[in-house]
């Protein structure tokens, strides 16, 4: 784990212990479950779509993976509402995967809500999850579903991430490198995996051994790619994997017109994709 994540590690540790200092977890626990509000399946979504889903990250800062090390842009004057309202507009009905971090993702625990109560799109919260207590946090703040990162997790915790995620009665899913499910990671207490997906400078995405990496995952676990598509063919790749939805990229937003280019990829995934009954 590099120098940058262990600084993520530390900052979010101290944002957990700050939420413990004044409460205990019994008392964040029953503040949780008190909550009402209506959640929404993402997963019942994804399953009973008649086509292949499409979510959107919210966000205002952007990791975009560079030739020699990621790079990190701002997007100044982001407006999380009007972004969502566009893109529903232009057919947006996958969900939204709202980033609730402020200070590494650009994101807002606010933002949940905001989006919740003005659409009816499912919300999934990313954050980089380090204790229990945040998912408390996330169901008391209107979280459908929850996604940790393999990736930036110690193997060792996220079977107790995972567990306390679960335990708010909610979905989780798990990011992940590569198409590995970590070891100590139980499939039965998933509801699905993200798998990461980024083009070779070449160009094309090829079907090969990673593939049948994919393939192999559990069977139970919901399949969802993402990934920025470039063209029908990568779509094509993600049906011959069985990847079941679509997060776009982040490299997504960086588009001058953000809403015709998810257009331009809905229109691919109905194409490809074509409608159930």
């Amino acid at each position: 784990m590099d120098k940058f994540y262990k600084k993520i590690i530390k900052a979010k540790q101290k944002e957990a212990r700050e939420i413990r200092r004044d409460f205990s977890e019994e008392i964040l626990k029953a503040a949780a479950y008190s909550v009402g509000g209506e959640v929404r399946s993402l997963e019942v979504d994804i399953r009973e779509a008649r086509t292949f889903p499409v979510f959107v990250e919210i966000k205002s800062i952007l990791f975009l993976r560079g030739k020699s090390k990621p790079e990190f842009l701002k997007m100044e004057g982001f407006n999380p509402l009007r972004a969502i309202k566009e893109l529903a507009q232009a057919g947006l009905d996958g969900g939204v995967v709202v980033s609730t971090d402020r200070d590494f993702l650009g994101g807002d625990p606010g933002w949940i809500n905001l989006i919740k109560n003005n659409s009816t799109l499912a919300v999934m919260q990313r954050d980089f999850f380090v204790d229990p207590v945040q998912f408390y946090q996330g169901k008391a703040i209107g979280a459908d579903a929850f996604l940790l990162s393999a990736e930036f997790t110690e193997e060792k915790d996220l079977p107790g991430l995972i567990a306390a995620g679960g335990e708010m009665g909610l979905e989780v899913y798990l990011e992940i490198e590569g198409s590995r499910l970590p070891a100590p990671v139980n499939p039965e207490n998933l509801s699905g995996v993200v798998v990461n997906f980024f083009h070779p400078d070449s160009g094309e995405l090829q079907v090969n051994d990673f593939a049948e990496a994919v393939r192999a995952l559990p069977g139970n676990l919901l399949k969802i790619a993402r990934m920025n598509p470039r063209s029908p063919g990568d779509l094509e790749f993600l049906k011959n994997l069985g990847m079941q939805a679509l997060i776009l990229g982040d490299e997504f937003w960086q588009s001058a017109d953000f809403v015709s280019q998810f257009r331009r990829v809905n229109s691919w995934c109905n194409d490809v994709f074509p409608a159930n009954g």
